[in-house]
Formats: structure tokens, C-alpha cells, sequence
């Protein structure tokens, strides 16, 4: 008999790894052939990257009917257990708390796939002291890497924790990726603007790399969160940055695709205090881009330091600024770099690899 797997998660509407991460679920065939019985819910209450973290009136309905569409699979059709993908802080916690005391209130087993961390810093807090020992108890967690586990382990023992690292598609790129004719070295932020994301921190040391006499351009790719196109603008005016920088906008699919296969090195200085395994980095790895970027979550898991790229300071833009002139002025390291990565990519992060993993481990955590 098939296990019955009510599975809900993040589907874009907005674009961010979660959901993207979700998609790819929902659409994989390998996951969806038979050999599970599944059925999905979008777990989704903001429909853009604004929204995200915010209340409202019309979240509050979307949240209101999404709890009503899980009693009635719950009742109804009666899952073997629940795939969720929760959040562990914040305001989007509190929903997803509700969601899950539910779920074991009904006598459902639950599988919490994390996206994103927090529980530690967060534990002393009231109410997630009273929360997360009942949202974790019994639970069993599938993390993206084990670097995430001291995060939660204090709730969750580690028999009942399983790895699975993200994966997106496999392209062939590798000849676009090498018949590049840039003038001057290309360097790519691709994210959100974000804060957090490291967008100013980019940006001060675009100026220091073009106080330091150091020829580059860099573009900035992503929909505006945070930061508003005017604030963005003024920086950019006031350090006269307009011939070194240019914001183009959220672009998806191939048009993204083009900005990938022209770059010559790949920034993400984050801090994002939710990041833990940003797609962007599998996406650079797979356009050959040497990386430069932080240790936030588990970013050091996908970019190896002086092998496919560097890891530097948080918010340290001297240290971002020495390591992308490095790279500017050191081409074929840069191509090295981003060869390794790109050999890292087709060994451990294309999506076929994570569709095998993440059967694999429902196998487990149904045998168990």
C-alpha cells in the first residue's frame, strides 16, 4: 500500500528558495510517479516579496482558507504524515505554529523541510520557549545541510534529522560560459534588494574598487524588497557611480540566463540572519562564476574558500572590495574558481541528484 503524503509548502508566487525549492517538488515526476500518494497544498500567504513578513486582512483570509483546506485533507483523505515547510521565528512562526499544533492534534506525523533558521537565537523568546517544544516533539526534520543542525538541537534528536542539500536544473552551458568578450571584468549580484542581501555593502566596495583605479562594472538583478529604487539611486549619484553601476531589474528564466553567462564573477555578501542555502550560489556555480560571499547558514558547504571562490567578513566591504580586485586582476584564478565550482555543481547540486536524495530520504523517514 502506498504511503499517503499531504504535502504543504511554498509555491510562487514570490520567488524565493523555498518556493522555488517547492516547485521543483511539485512538478518532479520522479517524486509524483506512484510510488508515494500525494497531494499538495501552497502554503503561500504573500503573493510578492514585499509581503513577506507582514500581516494584513488579506493574508489573514489566505491564511483562513489554507488552514481550511488541510482540516479537510486531514479528515478526508488522511495522510500517513505531513511534509511541511515551516518558518521558526517571527510573525510567519505564530501561522505556521498554528498549522502544525493542529496537525498533531489530529494524529498526523509530521516532516518539517527547514529553508531557513533562527530557533537559536530565538529560544529564550516568548512565546517560541512554550512553542517550539511542542511544535518539535515527535517531529522529524529534514535540514539542508549539517551545518544547520546546531540550530535545532536542542528540540529535535539527531535520529530523527535528515540531510538533503537543494539541487536546481542542469543546463548546458558550458560553451556559452566560456566565449565571454567583456571589455572590463563583469561582477553579478543576483538576490532580492535586500538589505541584508549585502546591497550596500556591494556597493561600498564598488567604490573603493573605483577609488582604487580598479576598472570593473557591476550590475544588480532582483525585485525591490527593503531598499527602495530611489535610495539605491542616490548612493549611486552621490559616490558618481553611474558608468560602474546598473540595476536591471527582476529578471527571470532566460533573460536572468544572459546576465549569468556574461559575468565574470559572482558577489553575494549576505547576512541575511534566514539565509541557509541560497539557490543563487548553486546557479553561479553552474555558469562556471567564481564566488565571493559570506559564511551565513551554509553557504561554506557550496563555495570551498580559495578553491571556488572566497569567503569573507559580513558587512566587511575592504575585505569584499580586496577579494573581488584579487579576482579582477587574476583572470585565470577567477576561471579556475569557477571551473571547480562548476565541477562541484554537476557532482553534487543538480536537481536530478535532489529528486533521488529527497525520495530517498521519504523512504527513510517512512520506514522509520
Amino acid at each position: 500500500m502506498k504511503s499517503r503524503i499531504l504535502f504543504v509548502l511554498h509555491i510562487p508566487p514570490p520567488i524565493h528558495g523555498a518556493s522555488v525549492m517547492g516547485q521543483y517538488i511539485r512538478n518532479s515526476e520522479l517524486i509524483n510517479d506512484g510510488v508515494f500518494e500525494n497531494r499538495y497544498i501552497n502554503l503561500s500567504t504573500s503573493r510578492q516579496i514585499g509581503e513577506i513578513g507582514k500581516g494584513g486582512i488579506v493574508k489573514l483570509f489566505r491564511f483562513g482558507s489554507i488552514l481550511m483546506k488541510i482540516v479537510a485533507e486531514l479528515l478526508f483523505h488522511r495522510p500517513d504524515f505531513c511534509y511541511i515547510t515551516i518558518a521558526v521565528k517571527g510573525g510567519p512562526f505564530y501561522k505556521d505554529a498554528i498549522i502544525v499544533l493542529l496537525i498533531r492534534l489530529l494524529g498526523v506525523k509530521r516532516v518539517f523541510h527547514l529553508h531557513n533558521k533562527g530557533v537559536l537565537s530565538c529560544q529564550s523568546h516568548f512565546p517560541e520557549r512554550f512553542l517550539y517544544p511542542l511544535v518539535f516533539s515527535n517531529a522529524s526534520v529534514i535540514l539542508l545541510s549539517q551545518q544547520l543542525y546546531p540550530d535545532i538541537a536542542r528540540y529535535v534528536p539527531i535520529d530523527r534529522v535528515y540531510y538533503c542539500p537543494n539541487g536546481i536544473p542542469k543546463l548546458d552551458v558550458w560553451q556559452e560560459v566560456n566565449q565571454k568578450n567583456n571589455k572590463v571584468s563583469e561582477l553579478l549580484f543576483l538576490s532580492n534588494m535586500i538589505s541584508s542581501k549585502g546591497v550596500f555593502v556591494l556597493l561600498d566596495a564598488c567604490r573603493i574598487l573605483k577609488e582604487s583605479g580598479v576598472s570593473f562594472h557591476c550590475t544588480f538583478v532582483g525585485d525591490w524588497g527593503d531598499i527602495e529604487e530611489s535610495e539605491f539611486e542616490q548612493y549611486v549619484f552621490r559616490y558618481d557611480l553611474q558608468s560602474y553601476i546598473t540595476y536591471a531589474g527582476k529578471k527571470y528564466g532566460e533573460e536572468k540566463a544572459q546576465y549569468l553567462k556574461r559575468a565574470d564573477v559572482f558577489v553575494f555578501p549576505t547576512f541575511y540572519d534566514n539565509e541557509c542555502f541560497p539557490l543563487v550560489l548553486l546557479e553561479s556555480l553552474q555558469y562556471a562564476l567564481p564566488v565571493v560571499t559570506t559564511n551565513e547558514g551554509a553557504i561554506s558547504e557550496i563555495v570551498e574558500d580559495n578553491r571556488t571562490g572566497f569567503i569573507v567578513p559580513k558587512k566587511d566591504m575592504v575585505a569584499l572590495s580586496d577579494k573581488l580586485e584579487y579576482l579582477i586582476r587574476n583572470p585565470s584564478i577567477a576561471n579556475e574558481m569557477g571551473r571547480n565550482g562548476q565541477q562541484d555543481f554537476l557532482n553534487k547540486y543538480t536537481l536530478d541528484i535532489f529528486e533521488k536524495n529527497f525520495v530517498k530520504t521519504l523512504h527513510q523517514i517512512v520506514g522509520n
